[in-house]
Formats: structure tokens, sequence, C-alpha cells
């Protein structure tokens, strides 16, 4: 009996310490590392910055201990100009380039720690799923008097990820104005076509650093 009633004692205090926040979150993109390099090796992303978007549903106890679900997408351009120059450079003839962008959706569990100093401040680090597109790559091109075109098709990867982050959040009685920061990682496996046809595997170690806005509902 004892034992019952510490626990409906410790559930009791938790509902009553405990507070949920609501959050949607933008932000800005910046690749770094082999996703954001620009050579032609076999691991270079040639990805360029991007826009992030993503929700997130936060539990925070009364110790400041807490949890998050997150899910969202991820943006990256192709550095099209640079590609174009490396093509003309490495085979000859005149080339017009045309990409879509590279992208992931992601969903994500992890702990977090808040605490307030004028400002609530939250620190976390989730883990979870992510789904990655590699850009398809339009190409036109003329060599030796003939031309063609190509068309290098995109490919899909699921994989595990990781992201470090950190919230600094200014409360408006049920509201908060946030400003977000946080680095995904993660390191998909691509089957990439040549432009000679020939495809090959290869793992993209996907490094983009984000930095952002939100606005969250406290419950």
């Amino acid at each position: 009996m004892k034992l019952a009633n510490l626990f409906l004692l410790i559930a009791i205090c938790t509902n009553v310490f405990s507070q949920s926040q609501f959050n949607i979150n933008a932000g800005y993109l910046v690749p770094s590392g082999e996703f954001a390099d620009k050579s032609f090796e076999e691991n270079s992303g040639m990805a360029d910055d991007g826009f992030g978007f993503a929700i997130d549903f936060t539990k925070i106890y009364g110790s400041g201990l807490g949890w998050s679900l997150i899910a969202g997408k991820h943006t990256n351009a192709m550095d099209i100009g640079n590609l174009q120059q490396m093509a003309e450079d490495e085979f000859g003839g005149e080339w017009d380039i045309n990409t879509d962008d590279w992208s992931y959706y992601f969903v994500m569990a992890g702990f977090v720690y808040q605490f307030s100093w004028v400002i609530d401040i939250e620190a976390g680090v989730s883990g979870g799923y992510v789904n990655s597109v590699s850009p398809a790559i339009y190409v036109d091109y003329e060599f030796n008097g003939q031309s063609d075109q190509l068309e290098l098709p995109e490919s899909k990867s699921e994989a595990l990820a990781l992201m470090p982050r950190l919230r600094f959040s200014y409360p408006l009685k049920k509201f908060v104005l946030s400003l977000n920061a946080s680095t995904f990682l993660a390191r998909p496996k691509f089957k990439v076509t040549l432009l000679d046809g020939e495809e090959y595997d290869v793992k993209q170690y996907i490094i983009n650093s984000n930095l952002g806005v939100g606005i969250g509902f406290k419950f």
C-alpha cells in the first residue's frame, strides 16, 4: 500500500511540475565538410546553402530534464555553376547543367535540459531516422559539333542521424519566441550514376549547421 502511494505521489508531482511546449521552427542551413566540397572527388556533395523547417514537441519536468520529438525537412541547392565549369574543364565542349536540390526528411527523439536565466535556455541531443534524396542532374551538352541530353537520376537512401541543438526562448505568456541553433549529422549511402552510365555506391557525409527562429506554445 505504501509503495502504491509512493508511485501515486511521484505521478502527481511529475504532472504538476512539468511543462509541455509545441514549436514551429525555420532556419538557414550552411553545409560543411565533404557535403559542401565543390571538387570532383567521390564524396563531394557540392551542396550550397539551404533552408530547413521543423516542428517539435518538448516535455520538461521540474528538474529541468525532459525529452523531445522532432520532425522536419532540410533542402540544399547544388553549386551548379561550379559543376558546369568543372565539366567543361574536364571534358571540353559546352555544357548546360541543371539540378534538383539535396533534400532529406527526418524524425527524431532525444533528451533535453532547460534552465532559466532571464530567458529559457534549452540544450539537447536527438537521434533518429532520415530519408535522404541526392539530386537528379540534367545535362545539355555540345561536343565536336554534336549535341545531346543526359539525365542522371536522383537516388534515395535511409540512414540514422544525430542532431545536437540549442534553443534560446523568450516567453510571452503562453507563447514563446525562440532563436535556434543545431547541427545535423548523417551518413546515407547513395547509388550514383556517372556521365558514362556507370553506377557506384557512395557514402555521403551530411553536415548541415542550422540557425533559425521559431514560435511555440506552452501548455
